[in-house]
């Protein structure tokens, strides 16, 4: 399954979830219910407010969700916190 490329978007930075799973000390986790992920990332200051998420859905489609509230955890470094806010569907573009 080919994955959507970042390169294409130049307003905001984009985090794919699908990067980041699966390996210690780059995992981010998405609470879905709750519009939240967590998780951990060897560069930390990756994600930042206003940016651009986005993770597969059972329909196959790709969410589009906008980054707010990002915190970072002094212990340790690389753990942090972040919510959601949907913005739609990347074949909606």
């Amino acid at each position: 399954m080919s994955r959507p490329s970042a390169k294409t978007e130049s307003a905001a930075h984009v985090v794919n979830l699908w990067d980041h799973q699966g390996r210690w000390g780059d995992n981010l986790e998405l609470i879905w219910d709750q519009q939240r992920v967590i998780g951990h990332l060897p560069n930390r200051y990756e994600v930042k407010d206003g940016g651009e998420f986005r993770c597969r859905m059972e329909s196959g489609k790709i969410a589009r969700l906008r980054i707010k509230n990002v915190k970072y955890f002094p212990d340790p470094k690389d753990m942090l916190v972040f919510d959601l806010d949907p913005i739609g569907y990347l074949e909606d573009l």
